[in-house]
């Protein structure tokens, strides 16, 4: 009678067990199917720059014959080349061998304004002319920093851009008014900012 007991203990032991180990490797199946199953951003691979606590992806990288180097330009995750509000570009001029010199050659052009120097190392620059996009005149806000490159020859230019769409004299307050802000906001992340190398690949995402 006792050997009996014994081994019926035994066999409902033994199916406690099995339904433990069965349930156990259950779940972790369905937690592992669930950790593969996690979606992968489409732009984890590409390269990523932190600008003013912000993320910028690589998104349009072309090659220049004019300065025979590659023109990076970075946007933010849900902005791409064709709707943008804000973005950075980054320009290598290997011809160039003076960053102030080149700043204010830019200035010239573009009725822009020095902010900072310091000779022979580098200089930040402003401007903000009014471009045409789908027959809409928008203000942009460029601010710039011209450098030696520390790994190549001549300079490199990071490139801060903002757009600010106006249709009234208001909008234009406004704009400059927000402007004033951006600059007051950027211009130590601009200094600080240690900009990137310049990406040698094409890429294009709409």
């Amino acid at each position: 009678m006792y050997k009996f007991v014994f081994k019926l203990c035994g066999i409902i032991c033994l199916l406690f067990v099995l339904i433990i180990h069965n349930n156990f490797n259950s779940t972790y199946a369905r937690t592992r199917q669930k950790a593969i199953n996690i979606k992968v951003s489409k732009y984890d691979s590409y390269p990523k720059t932190v600008f003013a606590y912000k993320t910028y992806i690589l998104k349009n990288s072309t090659y220049s014959d004019d300065i025979h180097s590659y023109k990076n330009e970075y946007f933010l995750k849900n902005e791409s080349p064709s709707n943008w509000t804000e973005k950075l570009v980054i320009q290598n001029f290997i011809q160039i061998k003076n960053p102030i010199e080149y700043a204010e050659e830019k200035i010239k052009q573009n009725n822009g304004k020095i902010i900072y120097t310091r000779k022979f190392h580098y200089a930040i620059y402003s401007n903000m002319p009014v471009r045409k996009t789908n027959g809409k005149r928008t203000l942009v806000q460029i601010l710039t920093k011209a450098e030696m490159n520390p790994k190549a020859p001549g300079i490199q230019v990071f490139e801060y851009y903002k757009k600010y769409p106006y249709t009234t004299k208001r909008d234009i307050k406004l704009a400059n008014d927000s402007s004033k802000l951006v600059y007051e906001k950027y211009i130590h992340q601009i200094l600080q900012y240690k900009i990137p190398q310049v990406i040698n690949k094409r890429i294009k995402i709409n």
